[in-house]
């Protein structure tokens, strides 16, 4: 499994545009085979800094996320909005319930 974080800081101006274009990639993404888990959160502290939080069956499921037409139109969406943006994929080795 793949977990992905993404942080974005988006511009205040644009927040509301940032929210309306979101809809449209969470409601792909979680359609998409391989997406485990897909949500987007609001930091409780800054209202224009979001985090994605990503679970992903494989790396080919990611690397097929990256192609889809939702992310791709996202991407341009949201590219005048974002002031800052981080993301980090993490390979999960092992998982436990205790």
């Amino acid at each position: 499994m793949h977990v992905i974080v993404a942080r974005l800081q988006v511009r205040p101006e644009h927040r509301a545009a940032f929210l309306k274009a979101s809809e449209a990639i969470i409601t792909g993404t979680r359609a998409e085979a391989g997406c485990l888990f897909y949500a987007l959160h609001e930091d409780a502290h800054d209202a224009n800094s979001f985090l994605f939080y990503e679970e992903w069956q494989d790396r080919a499921a990611i690397d097929a996320h990256f192609s889809e037409p939702h992310f791709l139109a996202f991407g341009e969406a949201i590219a005048d909005a974002v002031i800052e943006k981080s993301i980090v994929i993490h390979e999960v080795a092992a998982s436990e319930h205790p």
